[in-house]
């Protein structure tokens, strides 16, 4: 594996790759691509869950200027200082997320701090952490296959941000390779030290984690029809998928009514999903009548089985014979 080293970051320079994706925002003078991913699970009952003790940004086209790599990316994480009030040596110490390849073939760098170009030789990686072999003394959310510490005894390298930057040359790699649950179903997890929260005595330190989705996870952002005379023509397009096998189409003549499955075959889920990036679709209904209104709702299947129907978004649409003017 490449040298474990701190990179400087010069001016962003975005790549033109196969499908650009525009900036969702703009942090610490970073535009990121994705996210914020909000972390949520806490390893200590004081603090509570469901809470966002930190958020995880990802910059996807990332280069710089010293490295060659194809792919590089910016992953930013940013304690939140509104739940976890700060200490003298308030940050991150500790890191982990997991890659569905061979993390050996990353090159895996820690910025010093933002606008900052100096190497930080306090920050240490490891890989392919072996459960068999090593005590997973901190690491109540489980192993990671990729795992960045401040290996200072002081505390005077912890992060706020952490500022994580991959590269590699393994082809068709991209961000959503990175977002891949653990053996106990973490996605990220960070170690947070010096701080005090209300409700907790005596705690200033703790481990803080993604909890990936137990079932199907669409993020549905559009479902419509539309009529086209003798046909509707129904669209939807989802914002994340993980681990989507496809979709199925029900239909009723009432909101309230019996709906009917009118897709005998599963609709494919788009090789473009992924739990970073959504897909379009679309569906002809041609067993329709004039003058009558339909209703529509949307179901997704995951690989496992799961079933989630999205009955809180309901497409209606009335066929009529003037829609075959405005065809």
């Amino acid at each position: 594996m490449k040298k474990f080293a701190l990179l400087v970051f010069g001016i962003v320079v975005l790549f033109s790759f196969d499908h650009a994706h525009a900036a969702k925002g703009t942090i610490y003078g970073y535009q990121y691509d994705y996210g914020p991913f909000c972390i949520t699970e806490s390893n200590e009952d004081c603090l509570g869950n469901g809470r966002c003790f930190a958020s995880v940004y990802i910059v996807k086209n990332y280069p710089i200027p010293s490295q060659t790599e194809s792919f590089q990316s910016l992953i930013i994480v940013v304690p939140n200082t509104s739940i976890l009030m700060p200490g003298s040596n308030y940050g991150i110490q500790r890191f982990g997320l997991n890659y569905n390849g061979d993390p050996d073939d990353l090159e895996i760098s820690v910025l010093k701090k933002v606008g900052d170009n100096t190497v930080d030789t306090k920050w240490k990686l490891r890989v392919q952490y072996d459960p068999t072999t090593e005590m997973p003394s901190g690491r109540s959310f489980g192993p990671f296959g990729i795992f960045v510490y401040d290996d200072s005894t002081t505390g005077n390298n912890r992060k706020n941000p952490l500022l994580l930057h991959i590269a590699t040359n393994v082809p068709n790699v991209d961000v959503y390779d990175f977002y891949i649950p653990n053996v106990n179903e973490y996605v990220f997890a960070c170690h947070i030290a010096d701080f005090s929260a209300a409700g907790c005595s005596n705690i200033t330190s703790a481990l803080f984690a993604l909890k990936a989705p137990q079932s199907t996870l669409v993020e549905l952002t559009s479902f419509r029809a539309r009529s086209y005379g003798d046909r509707v023509v129904l669209t939807w397009t989802t914002d994340a998928e993980i681990d989507n096998a496809g979709f199925y189409i029900y239909r009723a003549e009432s909101p309230d009514g019996v709906y009917e499955r009118i897709t005998d075959m599963i609709i494919p889920a788009s090789p473009e999903g992924s739990p970073l990036s959504g897909a379009t679709y679309s569906f002809e209904d041609r067993n329709v009548k004039l003058w009558k209104k339909y209703y529509y709702v949307l179901e997704d299947i995951d690989i496992n089985g799961n079933v989630t129907r999205h009955i809180n978004s309901i497409a209606t649409a009335m066929p009529r014979f003037i829609d075959f003017l405005n065809q």
